[in-house]
């Protein structure tokens, strides 16, 4: 069977017609994959300079709470008690078992405000409270603190001679 020419003409046209199509359609592809991968890095470095600003504001809220707190007696009484050991892991170690026998891990808690050391013992509490908390301890035990922040969570770091991270949980050596 043999094809036309005036057939052949119509497919050409058609195959023309197609290719214009395909180019209209990857042209505008192309490019905005070129300025995706030219420009994602940048996002991200917003994104992240955005989040190191909302952690150095929080630490600075954190901290002032923390300093509040230590007139707190629940407070007192725990760095007290726990500042009694001579070895600082055995009163790191009293400070997070006081933390973990007496007060409760609750997540389902409004995220807008920090709670007071009783309302944690009460109704529980977010690793931010638990860690606002434990800097508050620490510092009137005379160790050195600061908040350590990962996605979605915060725990602290506490050092005399040496250091150790905890949350609400468990403690470890830095």
């Amino acid at each position: 069977m043999r094809i036309s020419p005036k057939l052949c003409k119509k497919c050409e046209k058609k195959v023309k017609r197609y290719n214009r199509i395909v180019l209209m359609i990857m042209i505008p592809f192309f490019i905005s994959s070129i300025l995706f991968v030219t420009f994602f890095p940048f996002i991200f470095d917003e994104i992240h300079i955005f989040d190191k600003a909302i952690q150095k504001i929080s630490y600075y809220n954190f901290n002032a709470i923390s300093n509040n707190w230590q007139d707190n007696e629940l407070v007192q009484s725990i760095a007290i008690f726990c500042g009694n050991f001579n070895d600082e892991e055995l009163q790191v170690a009293c400070v997070n078992e006081l933390i973990n026998i007496n007060f409760y891990y609750y997540d389902n808690l409004p995220l807008d405000a920090i709670n007071q050391p009783e309302e944690i013992l009460n109704n529980g509490g977010v690793c931010r409270d638990f860690s606002v908390l434990y800097d508050a301890i620490f510092k009137l035990m005379n160790f050195k603190t600061e908040f350590v922040f990962k996605p979605n969570h915060i725990y602290n770091k506490v050092c005399k001679e040496n250091c150790y991270y905890l949350d609400q949980e468990s403690f470890w050596d830095a």
